[in-house]
């Protein structure tokens, strides 16, 4: 997608366990750009996540808390 045309996620917003802390333009392979994000888990980690993986759903916590999450996720 099109940084233009991506939708942008605000402060303050979450993605599971994740909670938006700011937006950048980051470095892609190949030299493009593109939208990420800096995010804190629940636990207190920070990782910084590409627009697409949560537009889609693909991260929603850290690695530490991945496997709890998807499961609470599943349960409801």
């Amino acid at each position: 997608m099109n940084p233009k045309q991506a939708e942008t996620y605000e402060k303050g917003r979450t993605f599971g366990w994740l909670t938006v802390i700011r937006q950048y333009q980051g470095i892609r392979p190949l030299g493009r750009t593109g939208i990420r994000y800096k995010l804190r888990c629940k636990c207190g980690a920070e990782h910084d996540v590409s627009y697409e993986n949560l537009r889609y759903g693909r991260v929603i916590a850290c690695r530490r808390c991945s496997r709890e999450a998807r499961r609470e996720e599943m349960e409801g």
